[in-house]
């Protein structure tokens, strides 16, 4: 399985990223607190399902975020994609697969 597009916005200290790897490797480096956690959380949501999303995974005032990982397998392109909203602390998870 190959990751051959990663975009998550809003979720924890990512306002927006669009990575689209070139290559087998991707370098994430960046300042302490620039969110380079905050990508690998998302890749892990969006693969992981529920049990991996935060209580909070819902960057500062914003009240939606999304996260898609688009992967290239064996059997062919597919895409995952993942949204939270979370009202007055309470959080709802909404996570969904497309083939």
């Amino acid at each position: 399985m190959k990751i051959t597009r990663l975009q998550s916005n809003n979720v924890m200290r990512l306002t927006a990223v669009d990575i689209t790897p070139d290559g087998n490797m991707i370098l994430i480096g960046g300042k302490n607190s620039a969110g380079k956690s905050s990508v690998l959380n998302s890749i892990a949501m969006a693969l992981g399902g529920a049990n991996l999303v935060p209580i909070e995974p819902i960057h500062a005032v914003e009240t939606e975020g999304s996260i898609t990982v688009n992967l290239e397998q064996w059997g062919g392109p597919r895409k995952v994609s993942g949204v939270g909203r979370t009202y007055t602390g309470a959080s709802v998870r909404h996570l969904h697969q497309n083939a």
